[in-house]
């Protein structure tokens, strides 16, 4: 390349030569500062980077674990806020029947008032471990971890686990003159709701004092003591009105060698809090067969479990429907899955058009009613 004067290199250097020494400086800072931001960034990369890692990491674990075995639901519950009041200890009562847990009360004071909460063996807790049922994990001695994932699960603090046998706190139940006791199938199912309404009533008929002498005589196992003594605590509160008994709803999930109710947790810890109202269930049974009495028969099975009747009527399709469906609100459609095992019959299928807590059963000829041998139309 040509250095004669006036080429393109000639005047560069003369260029070079006539600047201040003070540009050079300035960019030889300039250089050592994008120099020292390339060694800052490198360092809150090497100091950050672990921490985002395994912040993924942790998010597709909780992605891909859940269920009973390790599977999450899929559905049916939500978070809430509502908590109990801070303080206030619950106590929990696991009924044992028959080698298995067809239910559990849940005794929650409410400062004067309070709640006692039934719930089928089958709800589904959430455990470090997994996820387990209620039943599963009373049936491995892991009461410890029943009181934690229970109290996570709804808010509040589970002070004591006491065991009864069935058996001996129908007997109880029975001789404080509380009537239609449920029958331990029915508190499986739709039964939690009158299940635990008959143990408010035998706390009641024992008097303010008796709410918690009602239980020395039951051959409590497990926490017994705690129990007593957290029995003891709410025992004058427990003789007011304003107690209420309740059931814990969801979703019933059926599949190949399981099944588990999904907690609706969010209306149970309204509950719990004070500021929620129990689901009412309404039914409407209506004769699609065209045998005579047949939906009054299916009434007098539902209405001792717990559920409010509606006028009985004949179905559209009177007297030709041949198979019996189900629809139930969305929030009623494991209580629809219990009337299904109840009848033994019938297709299930959730309807949005129906209001809060209500079902409709339509009763085909694939039903059949005990006892029942007229199969005349009813007109």
């Amino acid at each position: 390349m040509s250095d004669e004067p006036g080429s393109d290199r000639a005047e560069k250097q003369r260029t070079r030569r006539e600047a201040p020494r003070s540009h050079f400086r300035s960019e030889r800072r300039s250089a050592r500062r994008a120099a020292r931001r390339r060694k800052a960034m490198t360092r809150l990369w090497l100091v950050a980077g672990p921490v985002v890692i395994a912040a993924l990491a942790v998010a597709l674990l909780l992605t891909f674990l859940g269920g009973p075995d390790g599977e999450l639901p899929t559905s049916g519950t939500t978070t809430t806020m509502l908590a109990a009041e801070p303080g206030v200890e619950s106590v929990l009562l696991v009924i044992e029947h028959d080698g298995g847990v067809p239910a559990a009360l849940l005794l929650h004071p409410q400062g004067e008032a309070g709640v006692v909460m039934a719930m089928t063996g089958l709800t589904l807790m959430r455990t470090a471990a997994g996820f387990k049922t209620l039943a599963d994990l009373h049936a491995s001695g892991e009461d410890g971890q029943l009181e934690t994932a229970l109290g996570d699960a709804l808010g509040v603090r589970v002070k004591a686990v006491a065991s009864v046998k069935w058996s001996a706190l129908e007997k109880a139940i029975g001789e404080a003159g509380v009537s239609q006791t449920p029958a331990v199938e029915a508190a499986a199912g739709r039964g939690m709701g009158r299940l635990a309404s008959a143990v408010l009533s035998l706390t009641r008929a024992a008097g303010p004092s008796g709410g918690a002498t009602v239980w020395e005589h039951l051959g409590l196992t497990g926490d017994a003591s705690e129990f007593r003594a957290g029995a003891r605590s709410i025992a004058s509160s427990l003789s007011a009105a304003a107690w209420e008994a309740v059931a814990l709803n969801g979703r019933l999930v059926r599949g190949a060698g399981f099944e588990y109710l999904e907690p609706d947790t969010e209306r149970a810890k309204a509950l719990l809090a004070g500021v929620g109202t129990a689901l009412e269930l309404t039914v409407e049974v209506q004769n699609g067969s065209g045998i005579v009495g047949v939906a009054e028969e299916v009434g007098e099975i539902l209405e001792p479990l717990g559920y409010t009747l509606l006028a009985f009527r004949n179905a559209d399709g009177f007297p030709d429907v041949e198979r019996t469906s189900i629809a139930a609100a969305p929030d009623a459609l494991a209580d629809a899955e219990w009337v299904q095992a109840v009848l033994g019959t019938g297709a299930v299928a959730e309807d949005d058009a129906l209001a809060s807590g209500h079902m409709v059963i339509v009763l085909g000829s694939d039903y059949s009613p005990a006892g029942t041998t007229d199969t005349e139309p009813a007109g």
